[in-house]
């Protein structure tokens, strides 16, 4: 975490190998870009501390990345942003805010009139004064040109991993024990539909082998059909598996074996004739 600057002891040393001069911290030397050849050209030597003491993280360009503390008057989104609006997610993030506070910088460049534009955390600045704070915690980039930040945009908001899904409904799961479910639903992003179908997912094994359904469903309902194994699901199919067993649910009265198979075969263009249920 950053240490706020003040004294000596504050100063982060930011020369790895190259030890300090004269009780500060030596300079850093950022990699240049690629010249003839593929060799890096030289790079201009970025102080360690900037002249206000915010220390140094990185270097983007050639420019000093600094953490710093920034009044929300001097903040101002990108008109560039083109991430979506969305009510219930920025209230989400509003609450998340009120209940953690700040956890995420905002990545900002510095603007001619003196303000920062920011590049990334457009919407958390939104909740940020929503929220009515009056600072907030940036990491500068100092005045670097308008394509750049576009870029560092999209490398930031789109290099993400995509979620397991029955990992993370069993993740909640766990957390149902530890904090009422109202409290949860209050931060979380997700919609009540969304939160029960995750539930779901919890307590359904998605490497069951269906011949173990099949043969208990075969001393209920001898007329079942031949499945033969499932072994994962998407997160694609998983929705839209999920889908099919509640509008089965609601057309029919069938044991939830039942459901499971028909879902399979559905899913897999062969629906059961004996199954008299209108799916749009």
């Amino acid at each position: 975490m950053a240490q706020k600057s003040g004294g000596s002891n504050s100063k982060t040393n930011a020369a790895g190998k190259g030890g300090t001069v004269a009780g500060k911290p030596a300079p850093v030397k950022p990699a240049g870009k690629a010249g003839a050849g593929g060799q890096p050209t030289p790079a201009k030597e970025v102080p360690a501390e900037s002249k206000a003491g915010g220390p140094v993280v990185s270097t983007v360009g050639g420019h000093a990345v600094e953490v710093r503390t920034v009044p929300l008057a001097a903040l101002v989104r990108a008109e560039w942003n083109y991430k979506n609006e969305d009510d219930f997610i920025q209230e989400k993030l509003s609450e998340n805010l009120r209940r953690n506070g700040q956890l995420e910088t905002l990545l900002v460049r510095r603007l001619p009139d003196g303000k920062f534009e920011v590049v990334n955390g457009n919407h958390r600045l939104t909740s940020l004064r929503g929220i009515g704070a009056e600072t907030a915690l940036v990491l500068d980039l100092g005045d670097i040109p308008e394509h750049e930040a576009k870029r560092l945009a999209i490398e930031l908001n789109e290099t993400r991993f995509p979620s397991d899904m029955t990992r993370l409904a069993r993740l909640l799961s766990e957390l149902k024990t530890k904090y009422e479910e109202p409290e949860l639903l209050r931060t979380m992003p997700y919609e009540r539909k969304e939160w029960d179908r995750l539930a779901t997912y919890a307590e359904w094994n998605w490497n069951i082998k269906v011949p173990e359904l099949e043969s208990r469903v075969k001393r209920a309902n001898p007329q079942a059909a031949q499945v033969t194994e499932i072994l994962s699901f998407s997160r694609e199919q998983a929705d839209e598996f999920h889908d099919l067993l509640r509008k089965l649910r609601e057309q029919s009265g069938k044991t939830s074996e039942v459901f499971i198979l028909e879902g399979l075969r559905i899913l897999a263009g062969k629906p059961s004739p004996e199954f008299p249920v209108d799916l749009p």
